[in-house]
Formats: structure tokens, C-alpha cells, sequence
């Protein structure tokens, strides 16, 4: 029964990221922003010297789709085999069915997939909680290889994602070293730190996850409150738990700790009978929630197939106006992409700075007190897309 289950699981997970290599375009409008660094030598984005390792990584990779869409799912199979390796440092048997966990959402399939510097750092602060935990539960010494190795993984992985900073921080709960690194950490640190877990400026694919994790991750915790309590994985739960409450982008640090938690449910149940049902029933939300979420995501959600050939359609009326652009702030990257160059790219959205413009063309949902040029069909729950002349 188990052997089945896990090839199940493993054909599903196979379908998934066959879906997401097929088809054309990236998932998510951030995608594009690095996008744009790989294909346009002439990007307007320019590193702030925050992360310098990212710009430098994608300016390094080919810009071709497909083989990008191939390393991204060979990362998120790396990310499971991580995974994989962390569970047997707790269980040694049915180590699959915490990889199965770790997918029971849509978010580490979503947030692997998107074409963004998470999914590259990702790897590396999973690496690094595997050999933190190693040291922990292994060497339980002071100083040991897998601790340097650990502040190895994620040292690297911050200078191309700021989310690592928050693991530094947790490993406290396993380490003095990290608790005197953290320390410093937050001294130097603590704008940004404080800043990235109060970030409101949120899309609509952010807040999908927020709503849908915070119900998951405190039902199922809810659920099996009585038996948690075991090394610190609790509290590291709970930290992240939290953190992802603040903002929904930092869920995904929450999933590993999540995980444990059910799967140390799962490998103390008897008879075999009580894992036969959880399993039935991971792989039923997988199957049933987490993979039509994940499906539907990778090969429908935004930008879809209209906004690109809008986004092209309205760059090429721009130039041949000679007009100045204007844009919904969330088509920003797209456009930028298409070589279309506009500063509405990131912030957030202000109605009233589209309502004053002059002289420009603007491409946006929302209603303008200027002409219309084309209004194109609206598509599922969104308001149509519509270009103005202003």
C-alpha cells in the first residue's frame, strides 16, 4: 500500500512540473522583473547592492524558457530531496510521506516554479536547516563541520535572498552561535529584518497563499496540538507560523517545521491502519487541493496569454504615437520585459497619479476620466483591460 501510494505521488508531482515547462509563459509578474535581467542587456533594473549574487546569477543564465522552466524544476526536486534527507534525521522509515507533506499545499510548488531569486536561494537555506539540525541532533557539540556548513548555505543564500536572515535567527533555538550571530544580525540588520515581515505591498498570488496556508497550517496544527511538543520544532513552527501571518511571501520558511510536525504524527500512530488513512488523506488534499491549485496556477494564472499580447499591442501603439507610458503598477514587469521601459513597476497603485497624467498612453483596469482607445474582453473574476489616451 505504501509503495503504491508513493508512486502515485511521484507520477502526480511528474505531471505537475511537465504542466509547467510546457507551457509558454512564466508564472507570476514578478518572474518578468528577472526576466528582464536575463534577456535585456539593457534592463532598467539595476542592483541596489542588497543581494549582489542575484543580479550576477541571472545575468549568467540563458534566456531561453524552457531551459530556465528545466533548472527551476530540477531545484524543486532538489528542494524534495533535501527534504527527504531531513526527515531521516528524525524517522527512518515511509521518509517519502514528509515529502508528501511538505506538498499537501500549493506554496512550495508555486514558490519553487516562479522565476525569482527565492527559488534559487531556496535550496540553500533548506541545505543549511538540514545541516543545522545535523549538528544539533548528531554531533551535539558546541562547534562542529555541519554548523560551519550550515552558516555556509546561508550566508551564501543571503547575498541572493533576504528571506535566509530568518532562519539565522531561528537556528537560535538549536545553537549559541547562532544565537550571538543573530544577535549582531538584528543589530546591523533590523530595518530590514522588521521591514520585510510588515510588507503590505502584497499581489493577488501572495494573498491567495496567505488565506489559503493560514487556514491549512492552523487547522491541521490545531488538530494535532496534544503531540507536537517534541526537540524544538514546536517553537520554530510557531516562529514561522507567525512570520507568515505577517506576511505571506516568508510561508514558505514555515513548511519544513510544518511538516515534521505532521509527519512525527504520522510515524506515532499504530496500528499501520492509522498511517494507511493519513496517507490516504495526504495524498487525497494533494491530489483534490494542493495539485488543481498548482495545476490550475502554473498554466493559467497571471499574466496570462491576453496580458502579453496586450502588453505587446500597447508598446507597439506607444511608439508609433511617440507616447509616453503608463501602466497598473502589476503589468510593470511585463512591460519592461517587452522592452516598453516604464517606471509603474513596483510600490503599489495610486489611482488618482493614472487620473493626471498628460500626454500619455495607459494601459490599466481601472476607470480613467480620459479617452479610450481599446478595451479589451474581461477574462474570469477581472475587470477588463483597457488603453487610455490621457
Amino acid at each position: 500500500m505504501f509503495t503504491k501510494a508513493k508512486y502515485v505521488f511521484l507520477i502526480a508531482l511528474v505531471i505537475i512540473s511537465a504542466l509547467y515547462v510546457v507551457r509558454s509563459e512564466f508564472y507570476g509578474y514578478d518572474s518578468y522583473y528577472f526576466a528582464s535581467i536575463t534577456c535585456d542587456a539593457n534592463s532598467p533594473y539595476k542592483s541596489d547592492g542588497a543581494f549582489p549574487l542575484d543580479e550576477l546569477l541571472f545575468s549568467f543564465l540563458p534566456c531561453n524558457f524552457v531551459i530556465l522552466k528545466i533548472i527551476l524544476v530540477s531545484l524543486f526536486f532538489f528542494d524534495l530531496l533535501i527534504f527527504l534527507a531531513i526527515s531521516k534525521l528524525f524517522f527512518s522509515k515511509n521518509n517519502w510521506v514528509f515529502v508528501l507533506f511538505c506538498c499537501i499545499t500549493p506554496m512550495l510548488v508555486r514558490t519553487a516554479f516562479a522565476f525569482e531569486n527565492d527559488a534559487f536561494a531556496l535550496p540553500l537555506v533548506f541545505l543549511s536547516l538540514y545541516f543545522i539540525l545535523k549538528h544539533s541532533l548528531v554531533d551535539k557539540k558546541l562547534v562542529s563541520v555541519n554548523l560551519f556548513l550550515s552558516l555556509f548555505f546561508l550566508s551564501v543564500s543571503g547575498i541572493i535572498w533576504g528571506g535566509g536572515i530568518y532562519y539565522l535567527i531561528a537556528f537560535s533555538f538549536l545553537s549559541p552561535i547562532f544565537l550571538v550571530l543573530s544577535i549582531f544580525a538584528f543589530i546591523f540588520l533590523s530595518g530590514q529584518i522588521i521591514g520585510n515581515v510588515f510588507n503590505i505591498n502584497i499581489d493577488m498570488s501572495v494573498a491567495e497563499n496567505f488565506l489559503g496556508n493560514s487556514i491549512i497550517f492552523s487547522c491541521q496544527y490545531l488538530i494535532f496540538l496534544k503531540k507536537v511538543f517534541f526537540y524544538n520544532m514546536n517553537y520554530l513552527f510557531i516562529f514561522f507560523l507567525a512570520i507568515g501571518f505577517l506576511n505571506a511571501k516568508l510561508f514558505i520558511l514555515c513548511l519544513p517545521f510544518y511538516s515534521l510536525v505532521l509527519f512525527y504524527n504520522f510515524s506515532k500512530l499504530y496500528p499501520d491502519s492509522g498511517k494507511i488513512v493519513l496517507i490516504i488523506g495526504g495524498l487525497a488534499m494533494f491530489i483534490i487541493f494542493s495539485m488543481p491549485l498548482t495545476g490550475y496556477g502554473l498554466t493559467q494564472s497571471y499574466p496570462n496569454t491576453q496580458e502579453h499580447e496586450v502588453v505587446q499591442e500597447f508598446i507597439h501603439l506607444a511608439h508609433e504615437k511617440e507616447q509616453t507610458i503608463h501602466n497598473d503598477w502589476t503589468l510593470g514587469h511585463l512591460i519592461n520585459f517587452y522592452k516598453g521601459y516604464t517606471e509603474d513597476h513596483s510600490g503599489g497603485f495610486n489611482i488618482l497619479e493614472l487620473n493626471h497624467y498628460k500626454n500619455s498612453l495607459v494601459l490599466t483596469r481601472h476607470d480613467l476620466n480620459c479617452e479610450i482607445i481599446k478595451t479589451y474582453p474581461a477574462q474570469l473574476i477581472e475587470k477588463p483591460l483597457t488603453i487610455y489616451q490621457c
